[in-house]
């Protein structure tokens, strides 16, 4: 289950964010942000699981690909903000 959301404003910036994932070996999806974060002004996400969320981040932060926001999607299908 893919639950850790990194937000992009762009779809060249999510897609650069799978590329680099990929490339680290992270299973990744790309998608459009969910409506419930829409309103945060961030239009494309990366999903990743839980498990593999602060290595995501690593990476991203590692080879400069910027991201706007870190959600979580909780069992209950509420979300939260992540660490930053």
């Amino acid at each position: 289950m893919y639950d850790d959301y990194f937000t992009f404003r762009s779809l060249t910036a999510a897609q650069r964010a799978v590329q680099c994932l990929e490339r680290a070996g992270i299973p990744v999806q790309l998608a459009r942000t969910p409506k419930q974060l829409e309103r945060m002004g961030c239009g494309y996400c990366v999903r990743v699981q839980t498990s593999q969320g602060q290595l995501a981040r690593w990476e991203l932060e590692r080879n400069q690909v910027f991201y706007n926001k870190i959600y979580h999607r909780y069992a209950d299908g509420s979300w939260g903000e992540g660490a930053e």
